[in-house]
């Protein structure tokens, strides 16, 4: 995925607020919300380790967050 496709989507998640799921070029991946975007990386909110920076050269997938079925 390219910087700019990459940086459109966050920023429309940012403006809409909603939850989403990142996944990073290692492997790992978070689920929250967009606090920031500053420059070539943001601030994420993770729901389980809390803030984070995340360079946009690391993420592979952004997606709106689904809720698991039970």
């Amino acid at each position: 995925m390219e910087k700019k496709e990459i940086t459109q989507q966050l920023e429309f998640y940012k403006k809409e607020n909603m939850k989403i799921h990142i996944e990073l070029n290692n492997g790992r991946f978070y689920n929250g919300f967009i606090l920031e975007i500053a420059g070539d990386m943001l601030i994420f909110d993770d729901s389980s380790l809390g803030a984070i920076p995340i360079y946009f050269l690391q993420v592979t997938i952004v997606e709106k967050y689904k809720e698991k079925k039970e």
